[in-house]
């Protein structure tokens, strides 16, 4: 990421760009902490952008998205017996995507009981 990010802010003609694909909390913490390092320089900040699975790490992609980050929701797409090996290994190797969904369906529970109550 400081290699992407020193290149994009050079006067080279073509730019790098990095998508970062990942529902670990810290380590987008880290990338997010690194372009803000840079974000005064507008082009560099547009030229990574953060991706989370539909329906998972939720929260990281709203937030990411809420400070101006560039930030996408993946919906895979294909017959479902291709499907759901990609799911489960995304889910298998990301041991703190599963622990992550309690996280998202409470964070969900609290700003439902939030904009009911008040």
């Amino acid at each position: 990421l400081d290699m992407l990010l020193t290149h994009t802010t050079s006067p080279e003609p073509v730019k790098p760009a990095l998508f970062v694909a990942s529902h670990n909390e810290a380590s987008i913490m880290r990338a997010a902490e690194k372009i803000r390092a840079v974000k005064d320089d507008n082009s560099a900040s547009r030229r990574v952008w953060f991706g989370q699975l539909l329906g998972m790490s939720d929260h990281i992609t709203f937030s990411l998205a809420a400070h101006a980050y560039q930030a996408v929701k993946l919906l895979p797409y294909g017959p479902i017996d291709e499907l759901m090996p990609y799911i489960i290994r995304r889910a298998q190797e990301n041991s703190t995507a599963m622990g992550a969904l309690g996280h998202d369906q409470e964070l969900i529970q609290k700003e439902v009981t939030r904009r009911i109550f008040g």
